[in-house]
């Protein structure tokens, strides 16, 4: 069976079961004790929001409100519930058809959307889609002594988490070259890691200017001695070794940058950024 219909089928029924439990619950459980996530996380359910998104934009069809509404489990119960609580029916069908959908288009052109997790330095939950490599296939290049891969892995993860990230926050990153550097300013400034920020303590922005200069660094790298240009730079393992470990850096900083908004309520809304980082 096609992965991603798998995919799509578990998290149809970890949903389904989700609502179950909201409506065997009582209002005041509801409020103090229900568990919207027994059966599904919130990284989870932005992974699967991110896929419904992207195949409704192949398909062409319109992205459905709840979805497009609710970014936690919670938020898309309470969407499907509106005006329409207790009534299984309505959810039971709604989602047959929200899911079955994509799960046919899938089978059908005999399509499966890759959906890769990163297990090196960043949580094992978190997962990137469309991500080529991953970190720990960084390490395993150097290890087989290919230089000039491992540091165009290093850069193509380092491009996937902004990615990601600032398509959960709402920005379109569909761009088919994007410019690697400008992805950089335009996630700092949606992370609150705008260097020219008034009231940012010294330390802080010297660091953004040094992931600034990382990025660069790691981008004309890339363009010199990576594996997907002509080649003007033989890379040693030092360079490999230099170019992996900066994206480790990188992508845990930024990852829990994001995190750390999040869990604070600074990031719940596109364009609602304030606080520290």
């Amino acid at each position: 069976m096609n992965k991603s219909v798998e995919y799509l089928e578990s998290s149809k029924n970890k949903i389904r079961s989700t609502f179950d439990d909201y409506c065997e619950a009582s209002y005041s459980k509801i409020q103090t004790q229900y568990n919207p996530n027994k059966y599904i996380s919130d990284k989870e359910f932005q992974s699967i929001r991110l896929l419904i998104i992207k195949l409704s934009k192949e398909q062409e069809i319109e992205v459905p409100t709840e979805i497009d509404n609710a970014r936690t489990v919670r938020e898309f119960i309470e969407e499907l519930t509106f005006d329409k609580r207790w009534e299984h029916e309505y959810v039971d069908n709604y989602l047959k058809n929200l899911f079955n959908k994509h799960c046919n288009y899938l089978e059908k052109n005999m399509y499966e959307v890759e959906i890769v997790k990163i297990d090196c330095e960043l949580p094992k939950e978190l997962h990137y889609i469309n991500i080529v490599e991953d970190l720990n296939k960084c390490d395993k290049k150097l290890l087989e002594q290919d230089y000039r891969g491992a540091i165009t892995s290093a850069r193509t993860v380092v491009e996937g988490v902004m990615k990601e990230i600032l398509t959960i926050l709402g920005e379109d990153v569909s761009e088919a070259n994007p410019n690697f550097p400008r992805l950089f300013n335009d996630l700092s400034k949606k992370l609150n890691m705008d260097a020219s920020k008034k009231g940012l303590d010294n330390p802080l922005k010297e660091i953004i200017s040094g992931l600034n200069k990382i990025i660069n660094g790691l981008n004309e790298l890339r363009n010199m001695s990576g594996d997907g240009h002509s080649k003007q730079l033989q890379p040693l393992f030092h360079h490999a070794v230099l170019a992996v470990n900066s994206a480790k850096t990188v992508t845990s900083f930024l990852f829990h940058t994001f995190e750390y908004q999040k869990e604070k309520g600074l990031i719940l809304e596109k364009d609602l950024i304030k606080g520290g980082f």
